[in-house]
């Protein structure tokens, strides 16, 4: 019913729901042991642990979940446009198909407790329907408070081998983008020689909306070839050119409350030191 292979990093709080004949197991409730376990499954219209009715789910079939052990803060790392993600994130594993499931998070656990919402009034599932290990790209679905400290996402038909997560709303202070912009290099205002090379780094952290179409022009000293070795995150697809000792990057995307970061290197042209 789980696999560590397919966990990798995900082991911790292992549980799940489905059935075993030979076991003597119907099981379409399922809350994990540990303190700080949040979460509790239940398959939709299977009845309960005492009535099961499994008539969705077949014989040796099962749906598990296992976490990271991430921390209880909000993070934009890997988030949707204009969310913030918790930073623990869950495994879904399915051998069969066990139908539709309600996801229910306790955000009031003394052990694990959720941050308050960033802002609004809904918690929010996020999980990769796609496939492609990341949650950047999903759309998070509003969940329902069921009771006290309960949120529900109802009729969750999740595959095997999935990432989800909590989500709330990014609290956007503007409506426009907020950029500041810091640009370093490592020649610690010493004079460089011939054959050097320098690292140079460009940091833009957006804490307005998110934006598109940014662009950064940054001059260069003359005795610098072009720079080369260009690495970036959290910038999107962007664009670079060279021209007459400045360097411009053009096409920049910047969710909220991200920083664009871009390094790369430059070397003193062997015939003209500096």
């Amino acid at each position: 019913m789980w696999s560590s292979s397919v966990a990798g990093s995900f082991t911790s709080n292992i549980f799940g729901i489905g059935r075993d004949e030979n076991q003597g197991l119907r099981q379409p409730q399922s809350r994990g042991i540990g303190a700080d376990n949040i979460l509790t499954i239940q398959a939709v219209g299977q009845g309960t642990n005492i009535s099961p009715n499994l008539t969705n789910i077949s014989d040796m079939e099962f749906f598990s979940v296992s976490h990271d052990s991430g921390g209880n803060t909000w993070t934009a790392l890997d988030s949707p446009t204009d969310f913030l993600i918790l930073d623990r994130k869950w495994k879904a594993q399915e051998v069969g198909d066990v139908g539709n499931v309600h996801f229910d998070f306790d955000v009031g656990n003394g052990f694990f407790d959720v941050p308050d919402l960033d802002t609004g009034t809904n918690y929010y599932l996020v999980y990769d329907s796609n496939g492609n290990g990341s949650l950047s790209d999903e759309s998070p679905i509003a969940m329902t408070n069921v009771s006290g400290s309960i949120w529900r996402a109802s009729n969750i038909n999740m595959d095997h081998n999935t990432l989800f997560s909590l989500a709330s709303e990014l609290e956007i202070n503007s409506t426009e983008p907020v950029l500041n912009v810091n640009y370093t290099d490592n020649s610690n205002g010493v004079d460089v020689q011939s054959g050097q090379v320098l690292r140079y780094n460009l940091e833009i952290t957006n804490t307005g909306i998110s934006a598109t179409g940014v662009s950064a022009s940054l001059p260069i000293d003359s005795d610098l070839d072009a720079p080369y070795g260009i690495t970036s995150s959290n910038c999107g697809n962007f664009t670079h050119t060279f021209s007459s000792g400045v360097l411009t990057f053009s096409n920049i995307s910047i969710q909220s409350g991200d920083s664009c970061i871009i390094e790369y290197y430059a070397q003193v042209n062997a015939l003209t030191p500096s």
